[in-house]
């Protein structure tokens, strides 16, 4: 059964405290399924930016367009909720950068980025085979595009994809079937059609 679509965005943390990040962390578990997006924790390049050094009364969740967003310390559910949802609308809004290159996966993707989507795993394994293009993956899935921008977008902030030019697929040679002992005894015959009339 298909899980209804959501998109999926990707918060890391600058200068704070490990305490500060864990109870971060399980803040956005609790509200996971609640917010309108999916968020995952990324160790490199987000989609927001969580900042809070130590003895600060509030944190900074910038997304990666700048726009700045305030939590304030202890951090409190509604609090961080409303600041997600603000973010999600904020990132959405921007335009999805796809590179136009061919697309490959350097390797599969842990579960946890798959998430048990069936179309996760249906585009990971398109994307191991070989590279293509965006179009492509969409064509040969049959998963519509806003879910293919949102695993390439993930896999791209995990570093999990390589870009190449795009491969043209090579056009498939029709050779001419054996001719086998039965094809053989009806043209004897005088029974094959024109095809095998020409052979």
């Amino acid at each position: 059964m298909n899980q209804p679509y959501k998109l999926q965005y990707t918060y890391g943390f600058a200068r704070m405290a490990l305490r500060d990040q864990v109870v971060f962390k399980s803040i956005v578990g609790l509200l996971s399924g609640r917010t309108l997006a999916s968020w995952a924790y990324v160790d490199g390049p987000a989609d927001l930016l969580v900042e809070g050094e130590e003895g600060e009364h509030r944190v900074q969740l910038r997304t990666a367009e700048g726009e700045s967003l305030w939590v304030h310390w202890p951090l409190r559910a509604g609090e961080v909720f409303d600041c997600l949802e603000r973010a999600a609308r904020a990132i959405g809004h921007q335009p999805v950068e796809i590179p136009g290159a061919a697309l490959r996966l350097k390797h599969w993707p842990a579960a946890s980025l798959l998430q048990g989507d069936h179309r996760y795993v249906r585009l990971a394994t398109l994307l191991c085979a070989r590279a293509m293009s965006l179009e492509e993956l969409c064509e040969r899935s049959g998963v519509p595009r806003p879910v293919a921008e949102n695993f390439v977008r993930l896999m791209e902030a995990q570093g999990m994809l390589q870009h190449s030019e795009a491969i043209p697929l090579a056009p498939a040679q029709q050779t001419a079937a054996p001719v086998g002992l039965l094809a053989r005894i009806r043209r004897h015959l005088g029974l094959g059609g024109v095809a095998e009339a020409s052979r």
